[in-house]
């Protein structure tokens, strides 16, 4: 995958800006450590929808959102954060389970434009899909994790035994 010039950033910003005024910043799409990122509010199972959709159709080289969500969703479906090395894995292993919690009308459409680059086509389709279902979307983590423990993985309280 080719990474975008910074002017090419830019140019994708201010259109998206220009056509859908605000969009970014409800996606959860500013610098992750901003005190305003709206991400920063969210409660614990709730994630800007480019995570769940780069869970579910994307990998770490081609995400719909920035790496601190992406490891963020990571973290709570797994009960882990991985390391580098082992994003595109875990996004695998959570992939089925993402995509089963999606909307059934957003499973049936098509999966996001094919293409090795971030272009106007994907920032569209992402943006269409905010537009339709919203710019978040709750989840539950995997089942036997720390976030979503089985009966096994708890104390006679309820509480987690890890």
């Amino acid at each position: 995958m080719t990474e975008p010039t910074p002017e090419q950033r830019a140019e994708m910003a201010e259109f998206v800006e220009q056509n859908q005024p605000g969009l970014l910043t409800d996606l959860g799409i500013t610098v992750d450590t901003d005190p305003d990122n709206p991400v920063n509010r969210l409660p614990q199972n709730t994630f800007p929808i480019g995570a769940a959709l780069t869970i579910a159709y994307g990998s770490n080289e081609r995400p719909f959102c920035t790496l601190g969500n992406l490891y963020r969703i990571l973290g709570y479906l797994t009960g882990d954060v991985p390391g580098g090395d082992s994003i595109n894995p875990e996004i695998e292993r959570c992939r089925n389970h993402v995509e089963a919690q999606l909307p059934d009308t957003l499973r049936a459409i098509d999966p996001p434009p094919d293409t090795d680059n971030i272009d106007t086509a994907t920032v569209s389709w992402l943006a269409g899909i905010a537009n339709k279902y919203g710019s978040t979307i709750e989840l539950t983590a995997l089942p036997g994790t720390i976030n979503n423990p089985t009966p096994k993985d708890t104390d006679q309280n309820g509480e987690p035994t890890r």
